[in-house]
């Protein structure tokens, strides 16, 4: 037997084996990613449509006539978190758009927008009816500057409604979640009541002026 050293055949295939070991465990580390992202987008939307839900039911026991009702009130204030709770979650993950797909995700944004929007409308329109029931009360430069104040706040809230409009109306609300879908109707009918209330209201105080 010869002393000849013979080299080791499996060397020359070391480089290929690394390369398809570092391949496989790339793959690996995609797929894990993948499915990690999956998971975190499944909870986001689930964390979401809980919010969104409680929210909608406390949206459902708001009395949108009556801008004095302190159960009403409570209510309107608790659906408004909720909302913003949903939003909060929702736009803190950014693979929650890629999962549900851009156009979807644009709608639910815009949804919970609108009804978000909506109830912080209903909530400054109380605040601003109860300044104008002290009004009366009031001597008259007071009552002039409360007078001055109250007209301001219903004329920003008077383009508020019509912005809210136009985003509701501009909607596919094909897209929207079913269960979410009776509440986001009673709050595009209600902008138009409370669009009609301010338009009163604003007449009868410019006569004051």
């Amino acid at each position: 037997m010869s002393d000849k050293q013979i080299p080791y055949r499996g060397s020359r295939y070391l480089p290929v084996l690394i390369l398809l070991s570092l391949c496989l465990l790339l793959s690996v580390l995609v797929a894990g990613c993948s499915e990690s992202d999956e998971d975190l987008c499944f909870s986001t939307t689930y964390t979401v449509d809980t919010l969104e839900k409680r929210g909608d039911s406390s949206l459902s026991s708001v009395n949108f006539d009556k801008f004095d009702d302190f159960f009403s009130i409570e209510e309107a204030k608790n659906a408004k978190n909720q909302y913003e709770n949903a939003l909060v979650v929702l736009s803190s993950n950014p693979t929650v758009a890629a999962c549900m797909g851009n156009d979807a995700y644009k709608v639910r944004i815009m949804e919970l927008n609108v009804k978000y929007g909506f109830l912080d409308l209903f909530l400054r329109y109380s605040a601003t009816d109860k300044k104008v029931s002290n009004m009366v009360f009031q001597d008259y430069p007071e009552f002039q500057t409360t007078l001055n104040t109250v007209i301001k706040d219903y004329e920003a809230m008077r383009t508020d409604v019509r912005n809210l409009q136009v985003a509701a109306s501009d909607l596919d609300q094909s897209r929207i979640p079913s269960t979410s879908e009776a509440a986001f109707n009673t709050v595009k009918s209600k902008l138009d009541d409370v669009l009609k209330d301010i338009d009163n209201r604003l007449s009868v105080l410019y006569s004051y002026r």
